[in-house]
């Protein structure tokens, strides 16, 4: 038995008790295997420092349940109240993993930016606003054509059999109003067992932040295609909204397929 199931358990006789009694006749009735002096010590110590118990009158070894332990027993115990500070800390830590994402894009960003505008800007002085006008077209033309963006529909493939490629297109279902009404069609029509599912963490200015259920079978079981396939599909029904330009995904990296932001760009509209 270990120390969190010990307390667990001394918790609930001091609980039943309602009165102060002395912590080591608790802590020997109870069938704790292996028992010693050092281990009750550990125990009661924990107990303290949680301020599950007390002493009253200066008499340490005479303790009472506090306060505080008695409403962690009566919201179901030690165990329970421990895994719900671990269930909260998981979801801090996974919010401060995208927040920190959501930074590194914009510092990555920053740096193109800072990169790009100099020698564009250089190039103009020179060459006058006729030569910055050719650049801009010239790269352009080696951009994949965006899609416009219409009616926040979602999207899906198919196999072309006269291009021999995975088209992507634009669904018939009606127009989705709300991020959310978007993610639960996306997740109805890539409804099937054991597959990945998108749950929305927040919304920060252009950019969309998910969590991906399910994620071995995304990184896993669907091949290199397949993956790609799945996260086009989501990068364009989300960014299919007005005000969205970026998704963030959030999951373990795989074979298939590593987290991280995306856009429409980073995939080829017709030809995945």
């Amino acid at each position: 038995m270990n120390l969190n199931e010990k307390i667990d358990l001394i918790l609930k006789h001091f609980a039943a008790l309602g009165d102060s009694e002395v912590f080591d006749n608790i802590y020997n009735a109870l069938d704790f295997e292996p028992k010693s002096d050092g281990d009750l010590r550990l125990v009661k110590n924990k107990m303290f420092e949680e301020d599950l118990i007390d002493t009253r009158d200066s008499h340490e070894m005479v303790c009472y349940i506090t306060p505080s332990g008695q409403e962690i027993q009566n919201d179901g115990g030690w165990l329970k109240y421990i895994e719900l500070i671990d269930s909260e800390n998981s979801r801090i830590s996974e919010l401060a993993q995208i927040e920190e994402d959501k930074l590194r894009w914009d510092a990555k960003l920053s740096k193109l930016k800072a990169k790009t505008f100099w020698p564009v800007f250089i190039f103009g002085v020179l060459g006058g606003l006729s030569g910055v006008i050719s650049l801009y077209l010239n790269l352009s033309e080696t951009e994949p054509a965006p899609i416009e963006k219409l009616s926040n529909q979602i999207f899906d493939t198919r196999w072309n059999q006269e291009s021999s490629t995975v088209e992507l297109f634009r669904t018939n279902a009606d127009s989705s109003k709300t991020l959310m009404e978007a993610l639960e069609r996306f997740n109805s029509a890539n409804q099937k067992e054991n597959y990945p599912f998108a749950r929305l963490a927040q919304v920060n200015f252009d950019t969309v932040f998910l969590f991906i259920d399910n994620s071995n079978y995304l990184t896993q079981q669907m091949g290199t295609t397949g993956a790609d396939e799945y996260l086009a599909k989501l990068t364009f029904t989300v960014t299919e909204l007005e005000s969205i330009n970026f998704v963030n995904l959030n999951f373990e990296e795989g074979d298939h397929a590593v987290p991280g932001t995306y856009q429409r760009t980073d995939f080829n509209a017709k030809n995945l």
